[in-house]
């Protein structure tokens, strides 16, 4: 059951669920590899903070360069849902050289 915009927001906010959109990508080959939040300051917020959730089509988990989605989304009119669409070119963790 997807969480109920924050009490603080007015008639006009649309509510887009993190959930429903995660659905639809789902459907066109992408999965989620790295999600991360922010810290909360007052508890009545937590289901509400903002959020990041990197997208990757499931073929090209393990290439060198990878077409990703970026999803941001806050339930708490901290932020605006955005997403984001672009080429990752993987580099190599000791010296920071592209991957061939």
């Amino acid at each position: 059951m997807p969480m109920p915009p924050h009490e603080s927001r007015s008639e006009r906010y649309s509510y887009i669920p993190t959930a429903a959109v995660l659905t639809e990508l789902r459907k066109e080959g992408f999965e989620s590899f790295m999600v991360t939040q922010t810290r909360v300051r007052n508890e009545d917020r937590r289901e509400h903070t903002k959020h990041m959730i990197r997208l990757r089509h499931a073929n090209q988990v393990n290439d060198s360069i990878a077409n990703e989605i970026i999803l941001l989304n806050s339930h708490g009119g901290t932020s605006s849902y955005q997403m984001l669409g672009g080429a990752c070119e993987l580099l190599h963790p000791r010296d920071g050289t592209i991957t061939q």
